[in-house]
């Protein structure tokens, strides 16, 4: 009859430090407070925090710890009564650098057809497309829908469709006025293509030479690829290319080199004049022991219809990228194995010259994306809503704002936890849909405004 001691390890908190986010040389110290743990018919006979970090004495109710860097830092208290029960309490303490925080705001513009996640999201002409989605978790299962929410942003109207194959997990490509939604995972994995012609409000299809989800797209000059992916065929379709040339409306098989024998996932691909380029790799994630990792960036010339190989700092998979004018900016990604396995490294380069420069995210990120607008690059939040097997779990309150007419970094606040949603830069206006607010599955449409 002996009831259970309960661990309090206190509130969650953010810590705003003088410290540079990229400078490694001046970590923070802070203290942890489980004192007021308590047991009902009892006492508390030993206290164990486990965390980030160097913890001082590891079996005190109050310790310090120091060598703490900005990010999320997660710390787990476990108690025990006299009658060796025991009961596990955590707390996160978000660590911002010395960047100024500008409160973010998300106005709401219009609602989904249906509540949904993880959608595929993409822009031609007048035309926002937030396509197929999912609800539910590992735990419950998954529900994948095929429905497509069509806003006509010269009208401010929607409209409906509907894919060919209820999916998510799509890969997206536009080019001129056409928009392809490419694989996926529609109970087993898709090699269905939707293309829908924003200007002619028709849609057709065409298929993959296989069945693949968790691909990347592109498009250049008069071609549009789809590449790498989880496969059932293990191989050379794991790394494969699927080229498609819109004046033929046909298909040629490539494959990407220089990668590890395992699936293409993970990749950062941008686009800069006729050339593509899928950067990373982080295999096996689905997994969660990440598999191999990679820096290579194979990048595809449409002109001339020819590769060439290049490579990242660092190896990494599941990376931000985006290409602004000449340059290509690829932001922190999964590099290591748990526990964590995510960095805050930002690499610029320049593309006519090939030299990089450095920067950093204020935490560590993946599984994210990043967009521009009023010449600011906004890397949003990340779509891990939990951590796994010591995997890092980065705030979804804040996102990292980089202006590049001044080479400056700031942090956006928004009013609640957002994950899991879709994002997308059109006309310089940034619009979000759907996903997850504060846990709760969402059918929301905004405008962020910072």
């Amino acid at each position: 009859n002996n009831l259970p001691p309960v661990a309090i390890a206190g509130n969650d908190t953010t810590i705003q430090t003088n410290q540079n986010p990229c400078n490694a040389s001046l970590p923070v110290t802070i203290t942890l407070n489980g004192i007021n743990s308590f047991d009902p018919d009892g006492t508390i006979t030993s206290y164990v925090w486990t965390g980030a970090g160097n913890i001082a004495n590891a079996n005190a109710a109050t310790t310090q710890v120091s060598n703490l860097f900005p990010g999320n830092n997660i710390f787990i208290l476990q108690v025990a009564d006299n009658a060796g029960v025991t009961d596990n309490d955590t707390i996160r303490v978000n660590i911002v650098g010395n960047r100024p925080l500008v409160n973010a705001q998300l106005i709401p513009i219009a609602t989904l057809s249906q509540l949904r996640a993880g959608m595929s999201v993409a822009s031609a002409g007048n035309k926002i497309l937030f396509a197929g989605g999912y609800t539910g978790n590992v735990a419950t299962g998954y529900q994948r829908y095929s429905r497509v929410d069509i806003f006509n942003i010269s009208t401010n109207s929607w409209t409906t469709a509907e894919l060919s194959q209820p999916r998510n997990a799509m890969a997206t490509a536009v080019l001129g006025d056409k928009i392809f939604f490419a694989g996926g995972v529609e109970g087993n994995y898709s090699s269905r293509v939707d293309i829908y012609d924003a200007t002619a409000n028709t849609w057709t299809t065409e298929n993959l030479r296989t069945d693949r989800t968790y691909i990347t797209g592109a498009a250049a000059g008069n071609k549009v690829l789809f590449a790498g992916g989880v496969v059932w065929i293990p191989g050379i379709y794991s790394r494969g290319v699927d080229i498609y040339n819109v004046l033929t409306s046909s298909w040629s098989p490539d494959s990407l080199v220089g990668r590890p024998p395992e699936e293409a996932v993970g990749m950062s691909t941008t686009t800069v004049g006729n050339k593509i380029y899928f950067a990373g790799n982080a295999s096996d994630w689905w997994a969660w022991d990440y598999g191999n990792f990679s820096s290579t960036i194979n990048i595809y010339d449409a002109s001339a219809n020819t590769w060439s190989l290049s490579s990242l700092s660092i190896p990494r998979g599941h990376l931000a990228g985006i290409a602004v004018g000449n340059k290509n900016y690829w932001a922190g990604g999964v590099y290591r194995q748990p526990p964590g396995p995510f960095t805050n490294l930002v690499e610029i380069r320049d593309m006519n010259s090939g030299i990089s420069t450095f920067d950093c995210l204020f935490q560590p990120n993946a599984f994210f994306s990043a967009v521009l607008k009023d010449n600011k690059i906004v890397f949003f939040t990340s779509d891990i809503d939990t951590p796994i097997y010591g995997s890092d779990n980065p705030v979804k309150d804040k996102f990292d704002i980089y202006d590049i007419t001044t080479n400056t970094w700031s942090i956006g606040v928004l009013p609640f936890h957002i994950y899991g949603a879709s994002i997308i830069s059109v006309n310089n206006t940034i619009y979000i849909a759907g996903g997850f607010v504060n846990g709760v599955l969402s059918n929301k449409v905004w405008k962020l405004e910072f």
